[in-house]
C-alpha cells in the first residue's frame, strides 16, 4: 500500500473541513471488496475531529448504539462510544500523536516539502478501535487501504454528489436513503441505498454456571437491601493475556441500610461473560458473610443482569427511579479518576492521606461533621481488592488511630483532661488552653514540582522534615 497516497488523502480531507458541515449521524457508505463500510465524520462541536469507518453490520450497529444511548444516560453513551468496532482517521495536535504515527508522517512531510506549524495544528493518525479496548495505531496494509478509500470517497462526494453535502440524511430519518459509493477507476459511482434499520436496544442477560458458589450463597443469612448499577470503568487497565489495555465493567454496589460500598471486582468483557460478573458479586457476599434480601436497580442493563439469577436465589429485585446519594458518589468518584487519570488521582489521594497522618488525633477526629462518612469510605478502601498497597497501608494507619481514639473517648480518657495545646495564664491566674492550629506549607522541589503540606503549629522541625521527605517519596538517608 502506498502510504503517500493515504496521507495525500488525509491532508486533502483535512483541508475541506467537512466536520463543519456534517453532524456525526449524517452518514454515507462505500462498497469495499467484501462488505459495505459506513462513514461518519465528527468534529461539528469543535472537538474530536475524525473520519470513522464502520465495517459491515457490526459497524453500523455500533454507530446506531452511540446514537441510541445518547438519549439514555451519559454512562451508557460513553459505553457505546468505547464499544465501537471501527477504523478512525483522527486529526489531533502533535503532542497526541502516537510515536508510530510520527515516525511515518515525518518522512512523508519531508518528501512533500510540507510543514505543520502551530500548537493547534491537526495531524492525521490512523487508529483501530475494538470494543472496550485501548485505541491502537493501525499499521496493517488492509487498514491503510480501507482508510485511503474512505478519505478519497469523502473528498469526492463533497463536490460531486449533485447536492450540498450537508443535506445528507440523518440516521433517525428512517424513510430516507443514503449515498453508496462504488469505485470506478479513478472516480466513483453513486447509488442510493435504504437507511439501515434501527436495531432493538437489548442488554446481556445474566447467567451463572457456578453451582458451588450458588450453594454457598443459599446458606448465607438474608438481610438488608443492596443498590446496584453496572457501568463501564472509564480508566484503562492492564489485563492478563491481552496486549492492549482494556476498560472493564464495574458493578457498583451499596448497602442501603448502612450506606457502605460493597466492593465487587471489575470484569472485562462482561457482555459476553455475565457469569463472571455474577461470580464476583457472590464473592462479595462471601466477604460480607451476608446475602441481601433485595436488590434495587435503576437501569435496564443492571436489571437484565440480575433478573433471572435473583429469582433463582429468592432475592427480591425492584426497578427504582431515584438513585441513592451513596451510589451517585461512587459514580462521581469513577468519573473523577478518568478526568484526572488514575495515576494523578492516586497521587492526590496519597498526598491527602499524608496530610491527615500529620495531624494530632484531636484535630483529625474531633468536630469533623463528615467524619463518619470519611471513616466508612476508608474502611471500604481498606477492603477493596483494587486499592494500591501504599494507600491501603496509610488508610489502615488512620483507621487504627481512629479506633484507639474512639476507645479512649468511650472510656472517658478524652473527655476533659489532657490537652495537646499549650497552657497560658488568663485572668486571676487561671490556666486556659490555647487551641492547636494547623499550618499549610508549600514546598517546591523544581518548577512544576511542589507539594502543599499541612502540619500542626506545634510540630517539631524534625516532623516537618519527615513530612517533606514523605511527600516527595524520598528516603531519609
Amino acid at each position: 500500500m502506498n502510504r503517500n497516497r493515504l496521507y495525500d488523502a488525509a491532508f486533502a480531507f483535512r483541508a475541506l473541513k467537512l466536520w463543519d458541515k456534517l453532524a456525526d449521524d449524517q452518514i454515507f457508505a462505500i462498497q469495499m471488496k467484501d462488505q459495505i463500510c459506513y462513514i461518519s465524520i465528527t468534529g461539528m462541536l469543535g472537538e474530536h475531529y475524525s473520519l470513522g469507518v464502520y465495517p459491515g453490520q457490526e459497524g453500523i450497529d455500533s454507530l446506531w448504539r452511540i446514537y441510541q444511548m445518547s438519549a439514555v444516560s451519559e454512562s451508557e453513551e460513553m459505553a457505546a462510544f468505547f464499544g465501537r468496532s471501527a477504523l478512525i482517521c483522527a486529526f489531533v495536535p502533535r503532542d497526541e500523536l502516537e510515536p508510530e504515527s510520527l515516525a511515518v508522517l515525518s518522512p512523508y512531510l519531508k518528501a512533500r516539502g510540507m510543514s505543520i506549524r502551530g500548537k493547534k495544528a491537526l495531524w492525521p493518525q490512523i487508529l483501530r478501535c475494538r470494543p472496550y479496548r485501548e485505541f491502537v495505531y493501525a499499521y496493517g496494509e488492509a487498514d491503510a487501504e480501507t482508510m485511503t478509500e474512505a478519505l478519497e470517497a469523502a473528498c469526492w462526494l463533497s463536490g460531486n454528489s449533485g447536492r450540498p453535502i450537508d443535506t445528507l440524511a440523518h440516521l433517525s430519518e428512517h424513510d430516507q436513503t443514503l449515498p453508496l459509493l462504488r469505485r470506478e477507476g479513478d472516480s466513483w459511482k453513486i447509488e442510493n441505498m435504504p437507511m439501515p434499520p434501527e436495531p432493538d436496544i437489548s442488554y446481556p442477560i445474566g447467567h451463572t454456571f457456578n453451582e458451588m458458589y450458588t450453594a454457598r450463597v443459599r446458606k448465607l443469612e438474608k438481610t438488608g437491601s443492596w443498590a446496584c448499577k453496572i457501568r463501564l470503568d472509564p480508566v484503562l487497565r492492564g489485563a492478563d493475556g491481552i496486549e492492549e489495555k482494556v476498560l472493564p465493567w464495574m458493578l457498583l454496589t451499596v448497602d442501603l441500610d448502612t450506606g457502605r460500598e460493597i466492593p465487587v471486582q471489575p470484569v472485562r468483557d462482561y457482555e459476553t461473560r455475565t457469569e463472571v460478573m455474577l461470580d464476583k458479586m457472590m464473592e462479595a457476599m462471601f466477604r460480607e458473610n451476608v446475602c441481601p434480601k433485595a436488590f434495587c436497580v435503576y437501569d435496564e442493563r443492571t436489571f437484565s443482569l440480575l433478573e433471572d439469577w435473583s429469582a433463582e436465589m429468592g432475592i427480591a429485585l425492584s426497578m427504582e427511579e431515584e438513585i441513592p446519594e451513596e451510589l451517585e458518589k461512587l459514580e462521581d468518584f469513577a468519573d473523577a479518576k478518568a478526568y484526572m487519570g488514575e495515576e494523578d488521582s492516586m497521587q492526590f489521594m496519597e498526598e491527602m492521606l499524608d496530610l491527615m497522618l500529620l495531624l494530632p488525633d484531636q484535630e483529625l477526629f474531633l468536630n469533623q461533621p463528615e467524619l463518619a462518612e470519611y471513616i466508612a469510605h476508608f474502611r471500604e478502601l481498606q477492603l477493596h481488592p483494587d486499592t494500591p498497597e501504599s494507600i491501603r497501608a496509610k488508610v489502615s494507619e488512620i483507621l487504627e488511630r481512629y479506633d484507639k481514639f474512639q476507645s479512649r473517648q468511650q472510656s472517658g480518657a478524652g473527655k476533659a483532661g489532657k490537652s495537646t495545646g499549650k497552657k497560658s495564664k488568663g485572668k486571676k491566674g487561671k490556666k486556659t488552653t490555647v487551641p492547636e492550629k494547623s499550618l499549610v506549607i508549600s514546598v517546591s522541589l523544581d518548577t512544576g514540582c511542589y507539594r502543599h503540606i499541612r502540619i500542626s503549629d506545634q510540630a517539631l522541625l524534625e516532623d516537618l522534615s519527615l513530612a517533606i521527605l514523605r511527600a516527595f517519596n524520598f528516603d531519609n538517608d
